[in-house]
């Protein structure tokens, strides 16, 4: 089983998404924990579809402009 941790320091552009995508498809982790997304969970959530879809994904929204998590 392959787990990874990133602190991404913000989800909110195509550059990190883009990270990920590649992060994802190099290294095919089972497990993508993501912490200081910087979004509320339903903007993460919506962006993790694109990248992920092996199975349910769960968020927890950040504090105005810090913290954030994603589990996927």
């Amino acid at each position: 089983m392959k787990i990874i941790s990133w602190n991404c320091r913000g989800m909110g552009t195509r550059a990190k998404e883009e990270a990920m995508k590649i992060l994802t498809r190099l290294e095919a982790p089972d497990i993508l924990l993501i912490q200081e997304t910087k979004m509320k969970d339903i903007n993460f959530l919506q962006a993790s579809k694109k990248i992920w879809n092996k199975s349910e994904a769960q968020a927890i929204s950040a504090r105005g402009a810090s913290g954030g998590l994603g589990s996927l």
